[in-house]
C-alpha cells in the first residue's frame, strides 16, 4: 500500500483531526495527554518528558524519552521511545478522542511545566491594557 493510499484512508475515518503526520519527522497528535509549545505537534527525535500516571509507587515518575516514532493502529496511537535514563525501548499509547477517558501518562516539552516558564507564557499572552490593570494598586480606596 502507497502512503498516499494510506494517507487517504485515514482521512476518510476522519482520524485526521486527532492524528495526523505533517512530515517524515513531525506529527499532530490532539489529545489531552499532549503539552507542547506548538499545540499538540510531536518532533520525532526530540526528547520529551514522561509524566507516568501509573506508577506502581502511587507517585507520579517523571522521566526523560526521545521520540522515536509514532503511528496509528485503529482508534490507538503508539509512541514508541527509548528512555534517556535507563536505555529502554518503551511503549505507550491513548485511544484517540477519549477526553472523557483519563490519561495514563503525559507527553510534555521539556520543562513545559516549569513556574517561572509558565509565568513567562502567561505575561506573553497579555495585551497592554492587560498589563495596565495589572500595574493598579487597589490597596487604595
Amino acid at each position: 500500500m502507497e502512503s498516499d493510499e494510506i494517507n487517504t484512508s485515514i482521512a476518510n475515518t476522519g482520524i485526521n483531526k486527532w492524528y495526523r503526520r505533517i512530515s517524515s519527522d513531525e506529527v499532530f497528535v490532539k489529545s489531552p495527554c499532549v503539552f507542547t509549545e506548538n499545540p499538540y505537534h510531536l518532533r520525532i527525535g526530540d526528547v520529551y518528558e514522561i509524566h507516568d500516571l501509573k506508577s506502581e509507587e502511587g507517585s507520579i515518575r517523571i522521566g526523560y524519552v526521545k521520540l522515536l516514532w509514532t503511528y496509528i493502529r485503529g482508534y490507538v496511537i503508539h509512541f514508541i521511545a527509548v528512555d534517556i535514563q535507563e536505555g529502554d525501548l518503551i511503549h505507550f499509547s491513548q485511544r484517540l478522542g477519549s477526553d472523557s477517558i483519563p490519561c495514563d501518562f503525559l507527553i510534555c516539552d521539556l520543562l513545559y511545566f516549569d513556574v517561572e516558564s509558565l509565568s513567562t507564557k502567561i505575561l506573553r499572552g497579555l495585551t497592554d491594557k492587560d498589563m495596565e490593570l495589572l500595574e493598579f494598586d487597589f490597596s487604595e480606596k
